[in-house]
């Protein structure tokens, strides 16, 4: 096999239909997304792609982000952008998420697209803090952490602290009897969970309480 090492960074698609990567050429970069010429630039950007493989959006430090070959102009140059898993995108304006031209409210960070497309983040600072799940905040605890959904879409999960932690599942709360807790998972189906914690001060893993 030959092998080009003017390649740098190669990324596939999640179904592995499409590939994206920079070629050096003399002193300067080109970013190629199958192996068409998307733009020049100095310096290796971000390339990402939407889960269904068919979009894709690059950064570079010249032109800011692309999206499917067309430049983002409405969109910061030095923003966070999320893509849809199908269709479209959201970003970070610095103020707060923005979703197909609509500043969502309340502001947050740490957002993300569900599979079946719908967006969760956190919002609020430490001591007052929200999920927020399509639109819906969820009630207010003192931390939140580890927004995470099962595999089929159909639970949203996340850690929430007020006075103890607790397991939220869909809205319904499960307590834990630990200190501190952190990098909650799901169960493809969302029926069970795993994450870790400090109890007793020792580092356990809490599997279903």
């Amino acid at each position: 096999a030959t092998v080009n090492t003017a390649v740098q960074d190669p990324v596939f698609s999640p179904d592995l239909t499409r590939c994206g990567y920079w070629l050096k050429q003399g002193d300067s970069l080109v970013l190629f997304v199958n192996d068409k010429q998307i733009a020049v630039t100095k310096q290796i950007g971000l390339l990402r792609f939407s889960a269904d493989g068919k979009h894709w959006a690059a950064r570079t430090s010249e032109d800011g982000w692309i999206h499917d070959g067309e430049p983002l102009k409405d969109v910061p140059k030095g923003c966070e952008l999320i893509l849809h898993p199908t269709d479209g995108y959201a970003y970070h304006s610095g103020s707060g998420y923005v979703l197909r031209g609509k500043k969502l409210e309340p502001a947050g960070e740490e957002g993300w697209f569900l599979p079946d497309g719908r967006f969760a983040y956190r919002s609020g600072e430490r001591g007052k803090q929200r999920a927020v799940m399509d639109g819906s905040p969820s009630e207010t605890f003192e931390e939140v952490r580890s927004l995470v959904a099962s595999r089929d879409g159909k639970t949203f999960g996340f850690l929430g602290k007020s006075k103890s932690w607790f397991v939220v599942r869909n809205g319904d709360k499960e307590k834990l009897e630990v200190e501190d807790a952190d990098r909650l998972s799901l169960s493809g189906d969302g029926r069970h969970y795993v994450c870790s914690a400090r109890k007793g001060g020792k580092t356990v893993l809490i599997v279903d309480g």
